[in-house]
């Protein structure tokens, strides 16, 4: 291993992300019939997708400052697929919001401003996507989450510590 823990703007980044999912995830639904859960879930969805695209910039910057832990090889398989697998949701589950949002109404201020939106009437119904890919999101984050535990109780090989926020 060469470095003991990720550079704190991944750290700030990860746990960030962590606390708008839940906060997505506890105020989804329709944000049109459901206004004030529909402005904190779509404020939610916009941050992730800004700080994935920071977080992109920012692994760059500081990818040789990344621990590499020494895991098994099927660890480091099934984690690399996670990753991309989440990865993939961020892209893809605010883009699927936006459609859906779009499908719902003509017009949506977020927090006073007005949305720009779509005519997506065409299309089939992208709220339904857009459940479905943040179920699973939450089943990946769910492994993501045990597997960080599993290697800090049963590995003890200090994974789960180098993305601490202390």
């Amino acid at each position: 291993m060469n470095n003991i823990r990720y550079p704190q703007p991944m750290i700030l980044i990860h746990w960030l992300v962590a606390v708008l999912v839940v906060t997505a995830y506890i105020t989804g639904g329709n944000p049109v019939r459901h206004e004030f859960q529909g402005q904190i879930h779509i404020a939610s969805g916009m941050l992730i997708a800004g700080l994935f695209l920071i977080r992109l910039v920012v692994r760059v910057i500081y990818r040789r400052h990344i621990p590499h832990h020494a895991i098994a090889k099927w660890q480091s398989y099934l984690a690399s697929a996670v990753h991309i697998l989440l990865y993939l949701c961020m892209i893809l589950i605010p883009v699927t919001g936006f459609m859906a949002l779009s499908q719902l109404t003509e017009d949506f201020s977020l927090l006073g401003w007005a949305m720009p939106l779509m005519n997506l009437d065409s299309l089939p119904d992208m709220g339904e996507t857009h459940e479905l890919l943040g179920q699973v999101f939450i089943g990946l984050a769910g492994i993501h989450a045990a597997a960080g535990l599993a290697h800090h109780f049963f590995w003890k090989d200090g994974v789960l510590k180098s993305m601490s926020p202390h």
